[in-house]
């Protein structure tokens, strides 16, 4: 029997390369087919009867015709006979419009005719395997640590409808460096109740041998995480007390509270809302429309290279920099609206007195937006930046509370009575409450004799707290408090200073070190899955949960949480940024405005 032929089958179209396997030309597996609707349905068509070929690879005169067990090759096209001296065999897939430009896929060959690919299931038992590697040395770095970790949990939920919770363990190092790392992106079976997210959340911390070292809880508000909260709370208080008992485990989303705040005022010009967020999705959904405005906004003298923000609902600041936008091409809208007035699905412009209100809100949204940005950090503490900011939310709603304007007035009014019912029933400086919560967190050895003389009534701002507080020094907190303070308007690395200053103060530093890894919001877990919406995507839903965890886990393990930006494909997407330059354009990229 003459020998078989050596070499590889070779589809140059959709589907590149594929072995050949006991001899027989095989150019795409039955799991390869499979994968492929326009490949399967043609192929399971095909007829059983096999094709014969004339083998001419054997020893020189010695040639039988011999049958192809694979009916794949009714569908591909011989280029130029069977043999080549590279021992190569060639074919065109029948269906591929791309086969020319696909052969590309050679060149790899061509340098280094050698290479070799791994199998799908060989990379991705790598992938576990470095999951497992690098998962061992974050359990080894966290166990050695001489403090608590702090938590925020989520839920997501991606393009499929399955629900993810995420789960992510901040903490300060030894060095002072602020950590914050993915600890599990599970696939969460539904009910996604109370009961079901907490016995999750224990099996979890109980696999990362944290259950002595969770400090505090940060979530959002919706209402199963009160009771799920709850839950966990007693669950840890089986393994290790909780500071008080319990009384500052759970810790509010301040962004999310933030949100539901500035939403209750922005009901107030639900109207022009509507109608700008129509304009936008009039002329974002179509490539001439963009092009039209975009020679409105030239005509008008406008920058067209800013673009037009749509909102998403869940974000108060994606509608604030759409309003923003809006107000910028404003006269852009209106020339548009006039060259478009025989359109009859043109959206109607905000009137007049809509357009007074949106400037007067954007006005008044602004400071907001710059204290979301800064508590919505995931690279510095939060949790000393809360208390000046809630400060001045507070100082600049009673401002608006009385400003002459009808509109201002009722919106801040509205807000402030939101902000009072999320934040605080009543700040009482006298009681000197906040000082005897310090003194409890202390070591036994200091002593809770100290005094404090009275704060003066009101409190106009932080000057006031410097200049008139008077201690008597007898314990290290008190020495602490007593440390010649720095102006607040001054930005200062704060975990730097306690690095620096951490011999003068052990103690006080120990509890410095659990505080600032306290996360004010979940911005941390958010950003797990605005990168789990680029892993689990419309084009990769099939991707198993266990594998998607070790992805997405690991990546942020190695690098962090920066996640690189691409373009949106196809128009835009709900909190995207819609550019008016020419695709073609090297700069006409989408910008994520929402982190």
């Amino acid at each position: 029997m003459a020998p078989q032929r050596r070499g590889r089958a070779r589809g140059i179209g959709l589907y590149g390369r594929s072995t050949r396997a006991s001899g027989v030309p095989s150019p795409l597996g039955q799991s390869q087919v499979s994968s492929s609707s326009s490949m399967s349905q043609d192929v399971s068509s095909s007829p059983s009867t096999p094709i014969e070929e004339n083998d001419c690879s054997g020893t020189s005169g010695d040639s039988r015709k011999r049958k192809w067990s694979s009916p794949i090759w009714h569908h591909y096209d011989t280029i130029d006979g069977d043999n080549y001296d590279d021992g190569i065999f060639r074919a065109f897939y029948n269906y591929c419009k791309e086969g020319p430009i696909l052969a590309i896929s050679d060149l790899h060959l061509y340098l280094y005719d050698n290479v070799k690919f791994m199998s799908r299931n060989t990379a991705k038992n790598y992938r576990m395997k470095i999951h497992e590697r690098e998962k061992k040395k974050l359990t080894e770095e966290i166990g050695k640590l001489s403090r608590k970790n702090c938590l925020t949990c989520d839920m997501w939920t991606s393009c499929v409808g399955q629900g993810y919770l995420s789960l992510t363990a901040h903490y300060v190092d030894d060095e002072w460096k602020l950590h914050a790392k993915i600890l599990n992106f599970y696939h969460l079976e539904p009910p996604h109740d109370a009961l079901n997210m907490h016995g999750k959340l224990i099996e979890f911390i109980k696999e990362w041998e944290i259950t002595k070292k969770v400090f505090t809880v940060t979530l959002d508000n919706a209402r199963c995480n009160d009771n799920m909260q709850n839950l966990l709370a007693a669950s840890l208080k089986v393994h290790s007390p909780l500071h008080r008992d319990g009384k500052f485990f759970h810790v509010h989303c301040g962004a999310h509270i933030l949100n539901l705040i500035v939403q209750e005022g922005l009901k107030l010009v639900d109207g022009g809302v509507a109608k700008i967020k129509k304009l936008v999705i009039y002329i974002g959904c179509s490539e001439r429309r963009k092009l039209k405005f975009k020679e409105n906004v030239i005509s008008c003298g406008l920058d067209c290279s800013k673009g037009l923000y749509v909102d998403c609902p869940t974000r108060w600041n994606s509608t604030f920099k759409m309003l923003c936008r809006a107000l910028y091409f404003r006269e852009a809208y209106s020339s548009m609206s006039l060259s478009s007035r025989y359109d009859v699905r043109f959206p109607s412009l905000p009137t007049e007195a809509e357009w007074v209100r949106i400037n007067k809100i954007c006005a008044l949204l602004n400071p907001f937006d710059e204290i979301t940005t800064l508590m919505s950090g995931r690279n510095y503490p939060t949790s000393n930046l809360y208390l000046k900011s809630v400060w001045k939310i507070e100082c600049l709603l009673l401002e608006y509370a009385s400003c002459e304007d009808e509109f201002v007035r009722v919106m801040a009014q509205t807000m402030k009575f939101q902000f009072v019912g999320y934040c605080f029933t009543e700040l009482d400086f006298e009681s000197a409450e906040i000082k005897s919560n310090l003194y409890v967190h202390m070591d036994p050895c200091v002593n809770e004799n100290s005094q404090v003389t009275r704060v003066q009534d009101e409190l106009p701002g932080f000057a006031a707290f410097a200049n008139n507080v008077q201690r008597v020094s007898s314990t290290q907190l008190d020495l602490y408090l007593e440390e010649t303070r720095v102006d607040h308007t001054l930005e200062i690395d704060i975990l730097l200073w306690w690095k620096e200053n951490e011999k003068r103060y052990p103690i006080v530093a120990t509890m410095a070190r659990d505080i600032l890894a306290i996360p004010v919001t979940t911005v941390a877990s958010e950003s797990a899955f605005s990168m789990g919406s680029r892993l689990i995507s419309n084009w990769r839903s099939s991707l198993k949960p266990d594998t998607a965890n070790a992805l997405l886990t690991t990546r942020t393990w190695l690098y962090g949480f920066q996640v690189k930006e691409g373009p949106v494909p196809e128009g835009y997407r709900i909190g995207y940024l819609i550019p008016l330059l020419d695709f073609n354009d090297s700069k006409a990229k989408f910008q994520e405005i929402i982190s």
